[in-house]
């Protein structure tokens, strides 16, 4: 990574300080763990030397969700939507990226990074049971699966994106209470060898 001559540009310590601004309309019935409603928002990020960092550069971010619930309320189909685009003279640590616990699992954190990039991703969320079985506290009403497809791209402007990257996997859910989530997913990077590994406290979007 030292010979990179995109990360030589930057020094390897430094300090950034910016101003940013944010505008949401989310309708979702829960954050953690959604079943119905969307988010839309928009993120703009300024940095610059003016307010005492060490680069200028700007990040613009849209994201979309959505959340439907499909033949009872404990099967639900989620889909979303993300672009990052960065201006200037972005470090390496804060570019764009894809690959996270949060999009499209199954890339390394941190394999894929440039100055824009964009994701899709269709995940079906199915818990076994009713709410009234797990209240209940019926074994099998706290576990569930989910399974999801995905495609993203990077480059260095929206004009390159041009090669498109596939990824799908499996989960596991257990409820540990009422609508929250512990999570085990399995995600899988098509034609490279392994399978990453993620748990978390709430889904991945």
């Amino acid at each position: 990574m030292l010979a990179d001559p995109y990360i030589s540009k930057f020094r390897t310590s430094y300090l950034n300080t910016g101003l940013g601004a944010m505008l949401q309309y989310d309708t979702r019935d829960d954050v953690a763990t959604p079943s119905r409603g969307f988010l839309v928002s928009g993120t703009g990020k300024f940095y610059s030397r003016a307010f005492g960092g060490a680069y200028n550069y700007q990040i613009l971010e849209l994201e979309y969700r959505h959340f439907l619930p499909l033949f009872h309320r404990r099967s639900v189909l989620g889909w979303t939507a993300k672009t990052q685009i960065g201006f200037n003279d972005i470090p390496f640590t804060e570019l764009p990226m894809f690959g996270s616990p949060f999009d499209l699992r199954g890339y390394y954190w941190g394999k894929y990074r440039d100055k824009s990039m964009m994701y899709g991703i269709a995940e079906y969320r199915h818990m076994f049971g009713s709410n009234e079985a797990y209240e209940r506290g019926t074994f099998w009403s706290k576990l569930g699966f989910v399974v999801w497809g995905g495609i993203g791209t990077i480059g260095d402007t929206p004009l390159d994106w041009k090669k498109w990257k596939l990824n799908y996997g499996v989960g596991i859910r257990i409820q540990i209470q009422k609508n929250k989530n512990f999570r085990m997913d399995f995600g899988k990077e098509p034609g490279v060898k392994g399978i990453l590994f993620y748990m978390n406290m709430t889904e991945a979007f």
